[in-house]
Parts: structure tokens; sequence; C-alpha cells
């Protein structure tokens, strides 16, 4: 058996397989990456691909409606309280149904909501303006507009 001590040039090599030795084990340890940042790639696609095809609008209630007081509710931070009162007023209101609940706007100036029913993608632009029309002439509505975010480009061609 060789004895490692003494000579400087035995310590280094001593230094070096102990370092091998802690890097091959440490990577050993440490699961692949590959798997785990193709599953986030496939669900950003995926999400963008669902905002993409989405008929989406950004809508201010009065402070008299129903989701106007949900407006406040979620500025004031109570988030589970105004999502439920969305939900449930989006159930009980036959003016909103068609409509889903997607999320409030920062700060809880606006909601978002959603076409329920997805069209065909060559119906998207009539739709998406039928059910603008309905909101903008709907009671408790301050104003309403087409989620261009979430539709890129065919939003854009629905204004054209």
């Amino acid at each position: 058996m060789t004895r490692f001590d003494g000579e400087p040039g035995n310590r280094r090599l001593l230094l070096a397989c102990g370092v091998m030795a802690l890097l091959a084990g440490v990577s050993a340890c440490v699961p692949p990456a590959a798997p785990q940042a193709r599953r986030g790639l496939t669900s950003s696609i995926e999400t963008v691909e669902r905002a993409e095809t989405a008929a989406g609008f950004i809508v201010r209630f009065a402070p008299a409606h129903a989701l106007g007081r949900a407006h406040a509710l979620q500025g004031a931070g109570r988030h589970s309280d105004a999502s439920t009162l969305v939900r449930t007023t989006l159930l009980s209101d036959t003016a909103l149904h068609g409509f889903c609940f997607d999320r409030f706007t920062l700060g809880g100036a606006e909601i978002v909501l959603n076409i329920c029913a997805p069209s065909a993608a060559d119906q998207t632009a009539p739709a998406q303006r039928v059910w603008l029309e309905r909101l903008t002439n709907m009671r408790g509505v301050a104003y309403a507009e087409l989620n261009l975010v979430a539709h890129g480009a065919s939003a854009v061609a629905a204004e054209a």
C-alpha cells in the first residue's frame, strides 16, 4: 500500500482524487433537470395556446353592482372572498350567463372574464364583437374591452 504523506506531489494527487470523488458523488445525487425544464416549457406553451384561443374581456363594474363589490374586496386584499363573489354572481345573474371568471387585474381594478363556450377559430372575432356589445350594454358595467394581451393577433384583427 502506498503512503501519500511526505511528498508534495503525492498530496496533490490525493487532493485531486478526493475532489473528483466528491464531485462524482454530488453529481450522482443531483437529478437531471432536463425533464423538469421540458415540463415547464410544455405547460408554458399550452398556457399560451389556451390564452390565444380564449375570448376574454377586461371589465370594470360600477360600485353598486355585485361585481363592483368584488373589485373592492380584491383591492382590500380579500382575494378568496372576491373570487367567490364573482363566481356566485356569474352563476346567479342571468345577464352574465356564458361568462367564466379568469382573474382580477392588478389591484382588483378590473375583472377578466372569458366566454365559457369556445368558438371555432374563424368565429372568434364575430363572437367577441357580440359578447363585447352584450357587456357594454349591460346594466352596472362601467366599461368593457377585449383582453388584447390574451388574444394576440386575433384580437387585433377583431378590431380592424
